[in-house]
């Protein structure tokens, strides 16, 4: 992930107006900060729709999933509007 500072993101998957990002956590060692965090963000509205805090790798696929099927079906609202 690049450390471009606070904001740093990767996209991990694009559906149309939609794109499931992974942010970096904050820069402190704390047990309690996450390590990153996974959202969906709607590039239309330039803005968050969903976001999930990943305290721990295995808990990053099924929400992964998650906001991929809700990109999906938010992107297929769209295109009946």
């Amino acid at each position: 992930m690049p450390e471009d500072g606070p904001e740093a993101s990767v996209s991990l998957a694009s559906i149309g107006n939609h794109e499931v990002r992974m942010l970096a956590g904050p820069a402190v060692d704390l047990d309690s900060a996450p390590l990153f965090w996974l959202e969906l963000f709607d590039h239309s509205m330039k803005t968050s729709v969903h976001s999930f805090r990943c305290h721990r790798l295995r808990d990053a696929a099924p929400v992964f999933n998650d906001l991929v099927a809700q990109a999906s079906e938010l992107n297929k609202t769209s295109e009946t509007s």
